[in-house]
């Protein structure tokens, strides 16, 4: 009973405190992205052109026309409530990202200790992209709910309503389409059909609220505004886009003007090079583990594997790949915490790609390490490293014996 007062209080303690600091810091900052969200639920009410740039200083919105008309209704309050109703939403999702996640994650229950020292743990390792995506208003947060909760439905054989919500993560970031391919070549066909109408569906339902003329408007010039706005070389070479499309830029372009720079190569060959990367990696998401060696009652955990390297892939292959984008490492680390808890750390090599991953990804934040050390961190591409070395100990687990075979569950 002291144990869940004691969490309790730290949990109310920690999400009041960033509430707090939410309160001064967001105004000072014109509250980050939820600005454009909040500028763009304006602008649909006023019946103008949601992927028009109104101010430069402001980002242009990326976004599907479902979610701006979701963002309608919280434009109608001032900007300041409107985005704390934002961030209350971002909290209430991050509750339900952990139950969801345990309720897929774990094939056996674990007591009250190790389900406290999980549940720390994986706050632990993603406490800097937690806030990094609250302070700036960011919507990573609730796709990535939306991911998990089609997920859970998806385990528990509800496809059609899965799919509703893979749908919805869809319309609001386009990166978590990485399922779909995975879906198909897995040959769940029902389910990717399912999907793929109701993305359809998705895309036409403003209508009812915008008209037919002006829905197809947004659709017709939502993708090419996505394309002209992310792909671009200056996107590429910003030292705070952490994707690997921009990790080789740096590396590998003769424009890069970062001192890692080791060759000078065009901006297309480059980006070819990143390319052959990315399904190097998505072939080891679809690459069968040897599952006769396996109980049947692990087969749901190596789903989860699979999951974990497709989200970590949701920020990787992402052109722009900021740092709130990297919340979606969120499910791989409770994938693999919960698989140390169950081996009781006895899998050094995991540790260790852990640690390195959550050294890369978290302690070169400003408020460790400076402004300045931050930024050539971040030249360096330190998250997309450890976001690799997150990869690589999910691969690990996938393929080797370890605990599926020796111990018995």
């Amino acid at each position: 009973m002291w144990r869940k007062t004691i969490v309790s209080f730290l949990l109310i303690g920690t999400f009041l405190g960033l509430f707090i600091h939410y309160q001064y810091r967001a105004p000072q900052r014109h509250f980050c992205d939820y600005r454009v969200y909040y500028a763009t639920g304006k602008r649909i009410l006023q019946g103008q052109d949601i992927y028009t740039r109104s101010k430069e200083e402001i980002t242009p919105f990326k976004y599907s026309p479902l979610f701006a008309l979701f963002m309608a209704p919280l434009a109608i309050f001032s900007e300041r409530t409107s985005a704390n109703l934002f961030f209350i939403l971002s909290i209430l999702c991050i509750f339900l990202i952990f139950e969801l996640s345990k309720k897929l994650i774990f094939f056996k229950d674990l007591n009250s200790n190790q389900k406290f020292l999980t549940y720390f743990m994986v706050a632990i390792l993603n406490f800097r992209f937690f806030v990094y995506s609250l302070v700036s208003g960011q919507a990573s947060i609730l796709m990535l709910t939306l991911v998990i909760f089609g997920l859970y439905f998806i385990s528990k054989r509800h496809e059609l309503t899965g799919s509703f919500f893979i749908s919805g993560s869809v319309m609001i970031k386009y990166t978590s389409a990485l399922f779909l391919p995975y879906f198909f070549l897995k040959k769940k066909y029902r389910l990717l059909t399912f999907i793929i109408i109701l993305i359809l569906f998705y895309c036409l339902l403003p209508i009812l609220f915008i008209g037919i003329e002006r829905n197809s408007l947004y659709l017709n010039k939502w993708l090419p505004f996505i394309s002209a706005t992310s792909f671009d070389k200056i996107s590429f070479l910003d030292y705070k886009n952490q994707s690997l499309w921009s990790m080789a830029a740096r590396v590998l372009s003769k424009d890069s003007p970062y001192c890692i720079q080791v060759a000078k190569l065009s901006i297309d060959t480059t980006l070819l090079i990143a390319a052959i990367f990315c399904i190097i990696l998505y072939l080891f998401i679809i690459f069968p583990a040897n599952r006769k060696m396996l109980m049947p009652q692990l087969n749901q955990f190596y789903n989860c594997i699979d999951y974990g390297m497709l989200f970590i892939c949701i920020a990787l292959f992402n052109p722009n790949a900021w740092m709130h984008n990297f919340v979606s490492v969120f499910f791989p680390y409770m994938v693999i915490i919960y698989y140390l808890i169950m081996s009781k750390f006895k899998d050094k090599a995991i540790v260790f790609l852990v640690l390195i991953s959550f050294i890369l990804c978290s302690w070169g934040s400003e408020s460790l390490v400076g402004n300045k050390l931050q930024d050539l961190f971040e030249s360096c591409s330190v998250v997309t490293l450890g976001a690799l070395f997150l990869f690589s100990a999910l691969v690990k687990i996938k393929f080797s014996k370890n605990i599926l075979i020796k111990k018995k569950l």
